[in-house]
């Protein structure tokens, strides 16, 4: 079987590295070298501790649990460290665990290069690091590569994702296991830190030699001699809410927290990150507090810099792609059971977004929003009145309804209450047709990304010529009530607007 080899520069390929799946997946570009990776900001980031880390063999059942966690690393020194960035080692038997700590918080991607032989003239040449000899390449979320050279020419080969990668907004930890990688008890290592624009923010070790490990054989990296240690992290409380939206060109005014531990009393608070408010995006806030026993806390506050949020007054967000908030979502017709629904980040959209599972268009999701309407209420409430345009983006693979639920009243004053119906059939569905309005949507289920933009009134209009919608106080009022979905799919950017 003939095998794809790319040959590709490192700052062109790391886009991929998060979800390739073959080499299939990976576009051939010009090559140009690890070196194209230049840090931009060489604040202080060291060089080595020491040419080994000579630390005792872990034994992950007892101590090392892949969670991104450090508080199970304690006792373990770092190979490579600077400013509160570190990469720590440790292995057992069958297994090397990797613990990496950022200050720079989620605006950060890493990879980790690997020389398991312990040669520096096989696997990629970098000038970056002396004794280079790159064998293997950790991408994001665990994905691996072989290195296809014995030269300074980039190229890799994706060969799995075997390894366990948990990350949170300043950690990442992994659990390798050693034949996946031919690493014996000595092996070589450098990250590589980039930010969600693929632009170098920092590498560990910054020059000069790779950082390299050295197994060890005590069986507990994380001994506890005193049982009565403090271990009791500070507990850190955030001034203002945790979750910020801006406009963009808004300023960011820093509210700071305050940090309080059971034995040292108030702890001080180190805040990092950055929130450039001329791009749009999701940014991530970080606060540390450490005690005097090293116990350590985190918090974060995301700020959303979004390109115009829109007045209330003139539109709400049922579902905001922007917001990490979960929306408020209620399942009807829960027969046959096991309906459920997840609000993920997905890469595609670059977006949050409701992921629904339903059994075929058995089962319901009542999209109710981020306030609680607990009913297709939302004409009681001024913010929902006068909005009688709907849109949304969605992603379905199969068959599915979109219910918008409407108030209206005829040329003649009748006050009518229907649904219409939204559906990629020309002709709806058997037993969903009768008392709805049936609009057809093309296409709409090609398992694509989607963006629908409905006028209600015009809709209303193809069924009852004349027809009104406009609120009413004091009465039953003629508009907007609510929408569900069923069906399973992707739904995001719900907005309701005049």
């Amino acid at each position: 079987m003939k095998k794809n080899i790319v040959k590709i520069s490192l700052v062109a390929s790391l886009a991929f590295f998060s979800g390739c799946g073959s080499t299939n997946d990976l576009n051939s570009v010009n090559s140009g070298g690890i070196e194209l990776l230049k840090n931009e900001d060489q604040n202080g980031y060291l060089v080595l501790n020491s040419e080994y880390n000579k630390l005792d063999r872990a034994n992950p059942q007892n101590s090392i649990v892949i969670d991104a966690r450090s508080d199970d690393w304690v006792g373990i020194n770092p190979l490579a460290s600077s400013n509160g960035d570190e990469i720590k080692v440790s292995s057992d038997e069958n297994n090397v665990y990797i613990l990496f700590e950022n200050k720079a918080g989620v605006q950060r991607h890493s990879v980790f290069m690997l020389n398991t032989d312990n040669n520096s003239k096989t696997g990629y040449q970098s000038n970056k690091w002396s004794s280079s000899g790159f064998d293997y390449l950790i991408g994001t979320n665990g994905n691996i590569y072989k290195m296809t050279t014995n030269s300074s020419q980039f190229s890799i080969r994706y060969v799995g994702s075997s390894v366990e990668y948990k990350r949170d907004n300043d950690t990442i930890e992994l659990k390798i296991k050693k034949s996946d990688l031919s690493i014996d008890k000595e092996f070589g290592i450098v990250e590589q830190t980039y930010n969600d624009d693929w632009n170098v923010i920092g590498t560990l070790p910054l020059a000069g030699d790779i950082a390299r490990y050295l197994e060890g054989n005590n069986p507990n990296p994380n001994p506890n001699p005193n049982p009565n240690e403090d271990k009791t992290a500070p507990v850190i409380t955030l001034n203002g809410n945790a979750t910020i939206t801006l406009n963009k060109g808004e300023a960011y005014v820093e509210q700071g927290a305050v940090a309080v531990d059971d034995v040292d009393g108030d702890v001080n608070v180190v805040i990092s990150g950055r929130v450039d408010t001329n791009r749009v995006g999701r940014y991530t806030i970080t606060y540390r507090a450490t005690d005097s026993a090293g116990n350590r806390a985190t918090k974060q506050r995301v700020v959303n810099v979004v390109d115009n949020a829109p007045n209330p007054n003139d539109s709400i967000y049922i579902v905001n792609s922007n917001n990490p908030v979960e929306p408020n979502v209620v399942i009807h017709d829960p027969t046959p059971r096991g309906a459920h629904y997840e609000y993920i980040y997905d890469n595609q959209l670059k977006g949050y977004t409701l992921r629904l599972h339903s059994h075929w268009i058995e089962n319901s999701h009542h999209i109710l929003g981020y306030d609680a309407h607990e009913r297709y209420v939302w004409n009681e409430y001024p913010e929902y009145q006068n909005k009688l345009n709907i849109s949304w983006d969605a992603k379905f693979s199969g068959d599915y309804i979109i219910y918008v639920v409407v108030d209206f009243r005829t040329k003649d004053g009748q006050l009518i209450h229907k649904d219409l119906v939204y559906t990629p059939t020309p002709n709806g569905y058997e037993n969903y047709t009768g008392n709805f309005m049936h609009i057809y949507l093309p296409h709409s289920n090609d398992g694509k990304w989607h963006h629908y933009h409905r006028n209600l009134l015009a809709d209303v209009r193809r069924f009852y010529p004349g027809a009104t919608m406009h609120y009413i106080e004091n009465q039953r009022s003629p508009e907007v009530n609510g929408l569900a979905v069923r069906g399973s799919g992707y739904i995001t950017n719900i907005v309701l607007s005049k």
